[in-house]
């Protein structure tokens, strides 16, 4: 188990300071643009658009993926670390793919956090109740993708869009060592966008789609690695 955890130490301690900038940027972001906009809107849901918050996370979630894929060099760096640990590079890159997600999921998270901190910061201005504004999460389209309470195929995407967020920037680094192109990545695009008023069956052909690129990219990166046994 420590072995595990030295592991992730060391791609967490990689990525921690893009991680923070990624969150100090969409923090800056979206409260910045609520004291701009604050005195143009009369709703909750108008204050959503008005601030970009979709646009906002799809900015702070790609630059997040880009920062994980950011290597100093093509050659493993942690290689001497995989000996005197006694882990294979195969198992280092599925402990990556976990670490690069749960950079996402925080990235995701502090989203949440902020829509939660515009709400606190609107409602005393009395321009509305508690109840309209969550109703509102149904009608609005960034909510209901960022706080998936009413619909559910999105408590289905949300988690695929942070997993697969990880693996995509896991295989791309491995990929990259090796001198090889990575296409994995293009399967992100259609979670960068607004998909919410997308027909069901299309949406679900999309994400699909998207799951089997990926998961392509993974198994073709997962090749490259060795078992630990050297080839």
């Amino acid at each position: 188990m420590n072995k595990v955890l030295s592991v992730l130490k060391l791609y967490f301690t990689e990525t921690y300071k893009r991680l923070l900038l990624v969150l100090l940027f969409m923090t800056v972001a979206d409260l910045g643009l609520y004291f701009l906009r604050i005195a143009e809107v009369s709703s909750f849901s108008e204050l959503i658009n008005q601030c970009h918050v979709s646009l906002i996370f799809a900015l702070g979630y790609i630059l997040m993926v880009l920062g994980n894929m950011l290597q100093k060099n093509k050659v493993s760096r942690y290689a001497y670390t995989y000996q005197r640990l006694r882990i294979s590079e195969r198992s280092a890159f599925l402990l990556q793919c976990l670490a690069y997600t749960v950079n996402l999921i925080a990235v995701y998270l502090c989203q949440l956090m902020l829509i939660y901190v515009l709400y606190r910061l609107y409602m005393p201005l009395g321009y509305e109740s508690a109840v309209n504004v969550f109703a509102e999460f149904m009608s609005n389209s960034t909510l209901l993708v960022l706080a998936p309470m009413f619909t559910n195929k999105q408590w289905l995407i949300t988690p695929v869009m942070l997993i697969l967020g990880g693996i995509c920037s896991a295989s791309r680094a491995v990929r990259q060592r090796y001198d090889k192109r990575d296409f994995g990545t293009t399967a992100l695009v259609p979670f960068i966008v607004n998909l919410n008023k997308m027909r069901d069956d299309y949406y679900i052909m999309v994400v699909l789609f998207a799951v089997l690129v990926v998961f392509a990219s993974f198994v073709l990166a997962l090749q490259l690695t060795h078992d630990g046994k050297r080839r």
